[in-house]
C-alpha cells in the first residue's frame, strides 16, 4: 500500500521445465564419525540419473568434462550435532553453510544440516567439492554424518 502500486502495471514469471539431463546428484560415500577440519567429503554412488555426461568422480571429488555454467548445492547433515562445510569449484570457495546460522545453542546430540550452494563457470578439468571447516564433526562414536552434492548446468 505504500507507496501505491502502479497503474497499469504489469508482472511476468517465466517457469522452465528442468532439464534432467543437466543434472547430477551424488551422496557421500559412507557415514562417517568424525571428520577434522578441512577433511574433504568423499562423494560416490551416481543418483537419480543413469549416466553422469557432464563430468566424472574422481577420488571423491566432481570433474567437469562439459565447460559451461553451473548452480552447485551441497549438504551435510550430522545426526550428533553441529556441522558446517564450505563449497569449493574451480579452485575457489563459493558457499559456505553452517548450523546453526543464527549463532543460537542447540543441544549436541541433536541432527543438524548445513546446506550451501554458488555459482561457477566450469572449464575442462575444474574439481567441485565440499570440505567441512570446522574442528570436528562428530565427537561420538554414534553419529554418522551423510552429505550430497547436486550439480546443474544452466547453459
Amino acid at each position: 500500500t505504500t507507496p501505491n502500486p502502479l497503474t497499469n502495471a504489469t508482472c511476468h514469471l517465466l517457469i522452465q521445465k528442468v532439464d534432467p539431463t543437466k543434472i547430477v546428484a551424488y551422496i557421500m560415500s559412507g557415514p562417517q564419525t568424525n571428520m577434522p577440519a578441512g577433511t574433504t567429503i568423499n562423494f560416490s554412488q551416481l543418483q537419480g540419473v543413469e549416466k553422469d555426461s557432464l563430468g566424472i568422480i574422481n577420488n571423491g571429488q566432481w570433474v567437469c568434462s562439459v565447460p559451461g555454467k553451473y548452480l552447485i548445492f551441497a549438504d551435510a547433515t550430522n545426526d550428533g550435532g553441529y556441522i558446517s562445510i564450505a563449497l569449493v569449484a574451480a579452485n575457489k570457495s563459493i558457499g559456505i553453510g553452517t548450523y546453526p546460522s543464527s549463532g543460537g545453542l542447540i543441544p549436541s546430540e541433536a541432527a543438524q544440516t548445513a546446506f550451501t550452494m554458488g555459482y561457477a563457470n566450469l572449464a575442462s578439468g575444474d574439481i567441485v567439492f565440499a570440505y567441512n571447516i570446522q574442528q570436528s564433526i562428530s565427537i561420538t562414536t554414534q553419529a554418522r554424518v551423510t552429505a550430497h552434492l547436486i550439480i546443474y548446468k544452466i547453459d
